[in-house]
């Protein structure tokens, strides 16, 4: 029989043993024991034959070039693809990182876009390379970022929105950026094509959306009281193919991780 004390620190001590028999495995969920899902644990000292899994570990951290002070860089936005991932920080500078061999790599010299603008998000995609959104004197610019210069690639009129999302969408052999702009009383779902032309608006009161890695390229929209499924249309529009009803508000997140995954 193996038993075993774990101490956590945290405000106060607390013990949980752990009587597993010869050959079984046991498992037991410190979430359950504290209120903090979000906890950091270890073992000290180390016991033999108990293991601790943290939903998340650090295994990589950044540092800067100078050895006596770390530099600190907090990021507004960040995306990713297979192999390499970008980032967006409060100071407009956009930063690119390699991951290779399990350590983080900064790949070329960092692009600062002018301080004047107010960015939001960073899209990191193959056939529209680097886009980063920005808005200044009421106006929307999709800046895009190639050769170490910024160019903006897009530019319309618009109000300041509370915040913002992009995701590319692949429909045939066409390539789409989906771009949701979030304002207080409304929000709009934009279909923006590979020629940066706005193919296609929706007005309604979106929470959020997101695109499902499959064969089918759908979009799925989502309210406070619905979840809605859109498809690209041949004469690339946006179309409503099917409504869900929300009974309940609080379950809307949920409600959309599920769609992505079952349709």
């Amino acid at each position: 029989m193996i038993s075993a004390i774990l101490s956590l620190s945290f405000n106060k001590e607390q013990g949980i043993s752990l009587y597993p028999t010869e050959g079984e495995f046991y498992k037991q969920y410190i979430d359950q024991q504290v209120a903090d899902s979000q906890l950091r644990c270890k073992i000290d000292p180390q016991i033999p034959n108990v293991q601790i899994m943290n939903q998340c570990e650090e295994i990589y951290e950044i540092v800067g070039n100078s050895k006596i002070q770390k530099q600190i860089i907090e990021f507004k936005s960040m995306s990713s693809n297979n192999t390499h991932f970008i980032t967006l920080s409060y100071e407009n500078e956009v930063i690119m990182y390699e991951w290779k061999n399990q350590i983080i790599e900064q790949v070329g010299e960092s692009i600062t876009i002018d301080p004047q603008f107010n960015c939001f998000n960073i899209n990191l995609s193959e056939d529209f390379a680097i886009l980063v959104d920005c808005y200044q004197n009421h106006e929307l610019l999709l800046i895009q970022l190639m050769d170490e210069q910024s160019i903006p690639a897009y530019q319309v009129q618009s109000s300041i929105p509370t915040s913002t999302k992009m995701q590319q969408i692949v429909n045939g052999t066409n390539n789409f950026i989906v771009y949701a702009q979030y304002f207080k009383e409304y929000s709009v779902l934009s279909l923006i094509s590979s020629s940066f032309q706005n193919s296609s608006s929706l007005k309604n009161k979106f929470v959020d959306f997101d695109i499902p890695i499959t064969i089918s390229p759908n979009i799925y929209a989502i309210t406070s009281q619905e979840i809605l499924q859109l498809s690209i249309s041949p004469d690339s529009q946006l179309r409503i193919q099917m409504i869900y009803l929300v009974q309940e508000s609080i379950m809307i997140y949920l409600c959309i991780l599920n769609a992505i995954k079952y349709y």
